[in-house]
């Protein structure tokens, strides 16, 4: 990518605390089981993309970090529509660090929504709200989840 269009796009990101990496590791295995990044998957309304499987919406609420630092200008991570939100987007969740990174963001930017969702420890909480949404998140998920993000034995070589 031409590093002065990416200069253009991309503007410093709003401060959080760092990263749950234990939690994140969790719900990343909760979402894939041990499995590799399947890269993007599209579903009838909806695609998702990367180790967290995170869709548009969840990027663009999370302020759309890109690789390599820095988040997307406003103009940009506000339209969904704009190939060039889309191309960012899918950089980002394919790549590790950088999904962490929107997992993290989007955990403190809906911290008093994910509060009130279904779960009894703050990181089972936050997989129900990636899972559900926040504003569903009170709804229950799949057990398949569950058993992942419970399982001890599914990635025996961490």
């Amino acid at each position: 990518m031409n590093q002065l269009v990416l200069a253009n796009h991309v503007v410093p990101c709003k401060e959080v605390p760092p990263p749950d990496c234990k939690c994140l590791y969790q719900i990343q295995k909760a979402i894939l089981g041990c499995g590799k990044n399947p890269g993007c998957t599209k579903l009838p309304h909806l695609e998702c993309c990367g180790f967290y499987q995170i869709a548009d919406h969840v990027y663009q609420r999370a302020g759309c970090p890109v690789k390599g630092g820095g988040c997307l200008k406003k103009e940009i991570c506000e339209n969904k529509n704009c190939e060039d939100f889309k191309r960012y987007w899918r950089e980002c969740a394919n790549c590790w660090r950088c999904s962490t990174t929107i997992m993290n963001n989007f955990r403190h930017f809906y911290a008093k929504e994910i509060e009130h969702c279904d779960g009894d420890t703050p990181c089972k909480k936050l997989l129900v709200a990636h899972v559900k949404g926040p504003e569903h998140c009170k709804e229950p998920i799949d057990e398949q989840y569950w058993k992942r993000f419970h399982d001890t034995s599914l990635c025996p070589c961490e």
